[in-house]
């Protein structure tokens, strides 16, 4: 037997630890609604497959294609210099951030401003990532205002 040839026991792998199952089981059955999911599963270490499904408008679809990714890489590259959310300051900590690219945000959009460094979409996919990080913190010290994932 080949090296390749174990790789298709399921011996080799062990018990699932990925949605496909459910996925697959899932596909079968009609879309109820037609209600927007989404469908993550964790490949490896470090890699992780997002498939979205019954998207509700154009907009949306755009915004999934082309804005989220680049607010996502954008995101993961920042926070690999930083090395974690709040350095274990909580969920507040953020805050003081925020509030100063609001207020950058609002002088810029409201007040015409032109910036000399970081520009407009730049501050608002920060601000994405900073609330993603105060949830992350929120979780993390079991904050029950995090709503969980329903099932679909």
């Amino acid at each position: 037997m080949d090296d390749l040839t174990s790789l298709e026991k399921e011996s080799y792998w062990g018990p699932s630890s990925s949605q496909a199952e459910v996925m697959r089981e899932q596909a079968r059955q009609p879309s109820i609604c037609g209600e927007p999911v989404i469908w993550v599963e964790r490949l490896g270490p470090d890699l992780i497959e997002y498939r979205f499904e019954n998207l509700p408008h154009d907009d949306s679809i755009r915004i999934v294609y082309e804005i989220l990714p680049k607010a996502l890489e954008l995101y993961l590259k920042k926070t690999k210099d930083y090395g974690g959310l709040s350095g274990g300051l909580g969920p507040k900590a953020p805050f003081v951030d925020m509030w100063r690219k609001i207020i950058k945000l609002k002088r810029c959009l409201w007040d015409g401003e032109k910036l000399k460094f970081e520009q407009t979409d730049e501050i608002i996919m920060d601000l994405i990532g900073t609330c993603l990080n105060i949830l992350a913190e929120m979780k993390a010290e079991g904050d029950h205002a995090v709503r969980e994932s329903s099932p679909s």
